[in-house]
């Protein structure tokens, strides 16, 4: 309703729009909790190799959380 006011009332010079999302549970957990226990084990364990492998070669590669 508002958006559509907005269009025909020349006074309105700007918009704005939030949304609040909770983008470290969704890195944890998946997209609406979609990650199983052992799938979020599993990406913990993957991190934390790269993370050695990092160490040891001296130089560090991106880390994703996909699965």
């Amino acid at each position: 309703m508002a958006l559509t006011a907005a269009t025909s009332d020349t006074r309105i010079k700007a918009i704005a729009t939030t949304s609040m999302y909770d983008m470290s549970k969704s890195m944890s957990r998946g997209y609406k909790n979609s990650y199983t226990r052992e799938q979020r084990q599993k990406i913990i364990e993957d991190l934390s190799q790269q993370r050695w492998d990092d160490a040891k070669s001296g130089n560090y590669e991106l880390g994703l959380h996909e699965l």
